[in-house]
C-alpha cells in the first residue's frame, strides 16, 4: 500500500510538472478609489514555473457597466524558466464608477488563464463608498501599540485593500480611545 500511494505522488507530481504553464501571479490597479481624469497607475506580473521558455499573447483590458470593454493592450511576451514579466502603465479616469482591470493569457486564439481586479472612479468617494475592514491590532489601547507599531500601516492598508476599503473613519468616545491621548483634565468634552 505505502509503495502505491508514493507512486501515485509521484505520478501527479510529474504530470503536474508537465503541466505547468504560464500564471498570471498579479493584476492590480494602483489605487481602488481614484477621481475622473487621474491618472490611474496599472501592473500585471506573469510568471513561468516550466522547465522551459513560454509564449503566450497578454491582453488587458478595463471592463464596466458589466459588459463595456476598454482595450488597453494586446502583446506577445515570451518568458523564460523561472522567470517574471512585468506590464506596466497608466490610464487617464473616466467615472465608470465600477471597473475591472481584467487581464488574460491567450494561446492559439483561446484564453487559457485569466485574472481581475476591480477599483472605483467616482466625483466623490460617496458615490461609491466602501468602509473596508482592516484589524486595528489594539493600537487604541494603552500598551498594546509597541507590538505592532513598525508594522501595523502596512498590515492595515493591506487588509483595507483586500476588503476594498476606499473611505475610513476614525472614531473616538472615550479620552484614550484616539491613539492613546489621555488627557491629565478630569472633563473630557466629545461630540
Amino acid at each position: 500500500m505505502k509503495n502505491i500511494m508514493i507512486f501515485a505522488f509521484l505520478s501527479l507530481t510529474i504530470v503536474s510538472n508537465c503541466l505547468a504553464d504560464l500564471k498570471l501571479k498579479s493584476v492590480m490597479p494602483e489605487k481602488i478609489f481614484c477621481y475622473p481624469n487621474e491618472t490611474v497607475g496599472m501592473a500585471v506580473e506573469v510568471v513561468n514555473p516550466d522547465s522551459k521558455a513560454l509564449s503566450a499573447k497578454l491582453v488587458v483590458e478595463l471592463i464596466y457597466d458589466l459588459d463595456t470593454q476598454v482595450p488597453i493592450t494586446e502583446q506577445d511576451i515570451t518568458i523564460e524558466s523561472g522567470k517574471s514579466f512585468f506590464w506596466k502603465s497608466s490610464w487617464q479616469a473616466k467615472p465608470f464608477l465600477g471597473i475591472e482591470l481584467h487581464a488574460k493569457l491567450v494561446r492559439d486564439g483561446k484564453p487559457f488563464t485569466e485574472k481581475s481586479e476591480f477599483f472605483t472612479c467616482a466625483r466623490s468617494v460617496h458615490q461609491v463608498l466602501m468602509i473596508g475592514c482592516g484589524s486595528h491590532g489594539g493600537w487604541q489601547f494603552s500598551g498594546t501599540i509597541d507590538k505592532v507599531k513598525n508594522t501595523y500601516p502596512a498590515e492595515f492598508a493591506k487588509q483595507y485593500r483586500t476588503t476594498y476599503g476606499n473611505f475610513l473613519e476614525k472614531f473616538a468616545w472615550a479620552p484614550s480611545d484616539f491613539n492613546d491621548m489621555t488627557p491629565e483634565e478630569d472633563r473630557w468634552w466629545a461630540g
